[in-house]
Order: structure tokens, then sequence, then C-alpha cells
């Protein structure tokens, strides 16, 4: 009789032990589980993810049903992008506050963050009244343009900087353009464009006569005779 009562005790230790186990594992697959998509969540591409969540609130929300998906999938993706390079000139420009050699080039960085801290700030309460997504952090290749300027110094990073802000404008200016002049736009999203345009093209007039002189003087430090610069 007391082996069979210890035999059975045993076979109930033995199930025990089996069920924490398994129950052990399924929890330790969970975490990895959840600690894999973690971190995809982290690495995922800002512009992806809004655009993400843009596409679903477009499908699904009500408040965005008295336009055309297509309207609104124009609209978002100007604000998009929009938001995206205002964070890039505006992160740029504070790192030129920090490094930048020439006064000039610190003057100009001054305006560029003052201005596009502001325009951001409106884009923002713009996007939230349209109940469209933005990115909250740079992509990977705004990203990339920011830790290239981290690693110039002197007159190169002043050259570089207004090399970075012309080109950023350059585009600016072309995709406010576009949305200023589509009739298919939400009025409010276009009059945000119209009204931001004036101070882009100012912005890309300033950056290419800047980037001009700071290449000159980039010249000018590393020695390169001005007959064999480019004019």
């Amino acid at each position: 009789m007391k082996k069979i009562v210890m035999n059975g005790m045993l076979a109930a230790a033995l199930c025990f032990g089996f069920a924490a186990c398994d129950s052990g594992q399924r929890a330790t697959n969970d975490a990895e589980t959840a600690a894999a998509s973690d971190a995809n969540t982290m690495e995922r591409d800002p512009m992806e993810a809004a655009e993400d969540a843009n596409e679903d609130k477009i499908e699904n929300n009500d408040a965005m049903a008295n336009s055309t998906s297509d309207d609104k999938e124009d609209d978002a993706e100007f604000m998009m992008k929009a938001a995206a390079s205002g964070m890039f000139e505006l992160q740029a420009s504070e790192l030129a506050l920090q490094k930048a050699s020439s006064q000039s080039v610190k003057e100009f960085a001054k305006k560029m963050k003052d201005d596009h801290t502001k325009a951001n700030s409106e884009l923002k309460a713009l996007a939230a009244k349209k109940n469209i997504t933005l990115p909250t952090s740079l992509d990977k290749e705004h990203l990339d343009k920011i830790e290239d300027l981290r690693e110039e110094t002197g007159t190169d990073f002043d050259a570089e900087y207004m090399e970075a802000m012309h080109k950023a404008h350059e585009k600016d200016v072309e995709l406010f353009e576009d949305i200023s002049e589509e009739d298919d736009v939400d009025a409010e999203v276009k009059a945000f464009a119209s009204k931001t345009l004036p101070t882009l093209r100012s912005h890309n007039d300033m950056a290419e006569t800047k980037k001009e002189a700071a290449q000159k003087m980039d010249m000018d430090t590393i020695g390169i005779p001005k007959s064999k610069r480019n004019n």
C-alpha cells in the first residue's frame, strides 16, 4: 500500500514538474517574442510608421470622411515630408550653433532654429486638427546626414552644413509650391503651405549665398588655388 502511495506521489510530482517547465518555456518564448517585437518597433522607419497610421485612419476614421482618400493621402504625405524636413533642419541648425566656425553661419543657424521651431509647431497643431500622424523622429536618411555633420569641424563643417541647408530648402520650396498649386487639397493645409513658402524661399536664397561663401572660405583654409576652383 505504501508503495502505491509513493508511486502516486512521484507521478504527481513529475507531472507538476513537467507543467512548470512547460509554463516556464512558454513564458520565455513570450518574453523573447515581445522583445523581438519591441526591437522591430524601435528600428522601424518613422516615416513608414506614420504612413501606416495615416492609411489606417483614412480607411477607418469617420473624421476624415469629408474628402476622398486620395486627397487625404496627399495632405498626409505633404505634412509628413514637411515635418521630416523641418526636424532635420532644426537639428542640423542646433548643431551648427555649437560647431560652426563662422559667425555668419551661426547667425543663419539661429534664424533657421527660430523659424523652423515656429513652423514645426504650427504644422504639429494643424496635423492634430486634421487627425494626421507625423513622424516623431528623424528617418535614417536624415539621421545619416546629422551624423556626417557631427564628424566635420571648422570651415569643413560650415561648408557641409550650408550645402545641406541649401539642398534641403530646394526640396522644401518644391514641395510647398506643389501643394500650394494643387486644387484638391484641404484648404487649411494649402493655406499653411502658401503662408510658409515665402520664408522657405528666403531661407533657400540665403543658404545658397552662404554656401558659396562657406565653400570659398573652406578652400582658402585648405589652400586650393583660385585657378583650380570650380566657379
